[in-house]
């Protein structure tokens, strides 16, 4: 089914360059509107799967200590978060969907907190409005375990004096932002569970209740804030400049990963950010501790099973391509390529890459005006992990081999 725009003013013909049958519904947010205004057309589309969010906040307080004062509690504490902006857009979303605020503060609150994701950049010789400029592609899984939310997955526009400024993949509901475009710069936030030793748990549980409590900003919020800057041109952002943005608050163990328009750059949170050498030396101690005295001190086995696992399915893609360029121009000397943006797509929908918690895929292009969402794709359903789920797209017009490539994945569980 072809993308809805909800909007009286059509969709940019640089959105969804290739197209799928599963995309999600294209929303605008007008960002001159008064901002509890913003979000009243979404709401109003996804009103019934906006409320079915209240059963699944009492059924994961209920799995808490003391459930009843943990509700009582929530009602009490949630009401805010950091940014009034974006506060004043939850009151707007609770009274358009008819549920309670603390619910709409906590769905923009434990989302930073708990969902898990894959991204990376890699560059492709078919980019660009046209596809036919080489250049560099984020693309990106997000996954979680909660079914619920796949319904609510949506494209955004971000307008600003009548222009897309940025465009995002999101959730109904959600006034972050987990992943992101615009003209310069992509992003996303790919969330890392916490378990480094030489870090104070005390801190760690002191940020997340600051960030619970609204006193600090999220990880999303800061990527709206950069995302939708209206200071910043297509050519300003380096990996300088990004990084003072990130550094100005202290955020969850994470992963941020940004591609400018030549350049992938991954940042960690304040806490934890693991190179892969140091995974590779954290699951060889596994291997050798089967049963350690404090297990806590390291990180869950699947865990790291699980993002060395994405991580060599990745490279093993990626080499395979090159493989095939070698073989088909009979050289013996490795020459390599570029990708082209179909190769991506199927590398996201290559298991474990793919898997039963995948809510959606996508791959951004920042060298598009207003931010370009080549390709997205929302499972609504759990992927079956037994089926082949490989299908075929349209690449379009203007495809063209060239030279040269650059690749690099930031993967986790």
């Amino acid at each position: 089914m072809a993308p809805v725009t909800r909007s009286q003013t059509s969709a940019s013909s640089t959105l969804l360059r290739i197209r799928n049958s599963s995309e999600p519904p294209v929303y605008r947010l007008d960002l001159s509107l008064p901002p509890r205004k913003r979000h009243s057309e979404i709401c109003r589309d996804f009103k019934q799967h906006l409320q079915d969010l209240c059963p699944l906040y009492d059924e994961v307080m209920a799995q808490t200590p003391f459930p009843h004062l943990n509700k009582f509690l929530a009602r009490l504490l949630l009401t805010r978060v950091y940014s009034k902006e974006e506060t004043e857009e939850i009151r707007g979303i609770s009274l358009d969907a008819g549920i309670p605020k603390h619910m709409v503060v906590a769905l923009n609150t434990f989302l930073d907190l708990l969902s898990s994701c894959l991204s990376g950049g890699v560059q492709v010789d078919d980019s660009g409005p046209s596809g036919r400029s080489t250049g560099i592609v984020h693309f990106r899984n997000l996954d979680w375990g909660m079914d619920v939310l796949r319904r609510l997955t949506i494209c955004l526009e971000y307008v600003r004096n009548g222009a897309v400024i940025a465009r995002a993949v999101t959730y109904a509901g959600y006034v972050g932002v987990l992943t992101g475009v615009r003209q310069g710069l992509s992003v996303s936030y790919n969330y890392r569970p916490h378990f480094n030793p030489t870090v104070s748990k005390i801190r760690h549980y002191f940020h997340q209740t600051m960030l619970i409590l609204g006193t600090r900003p999220s990880a999303s919020s800061r990527l709206r804030s950069i995302l939708l800057s209206p200071t910043q041109s297509p050519s300003s952002w380096t990996p300088l400049s990004i990084n003072a943005q990130v550094n100005k608050y202290p955020s969850c163990p994470c992963y941020l990963t940004f591609c400018t328009l030549d350049t992938h750059n991954t940042r960690k949170g304040f806490m934890e950010g693991w190179t892969r050498e140091q995974w590779e030396e954290l699951y060889q101690k596994y291997q050798k501790r089967e049963s350690s005295s404090n297990p806590e001190s390291l990180a869950p086995r699947e865990i790291i099973e699980d993002s060395m696992e994405r991580h060599a399915c990745v490279c093993r893609l990626w080499e395979g391509t090159q493989s095939r360029s070698q073989s088909q121009t009979g050289t013996k000397t490795r020459v390599q390529k570029h990708n082209k943006t179909t190769e991506i797509i199927d590398w996201l929908q290559t298991r474990p890459l793919l898997n039963e918690c995948t809510h959606y895929s996508c791959i951004m292009d920042p060298s598009v005006e207003g931010g370009g969402l080549i390709w997205v794709k929302r499972y609504v359903e759990p992927v079956d992990m037994v089926e082949d789920v490989n299908e075929e797209t349209d690449e379009g017009e203007g495809m063209s081999d060239s030279g040269d490539v650059s690749g690099s994945l930031d993967s986790d569980a």
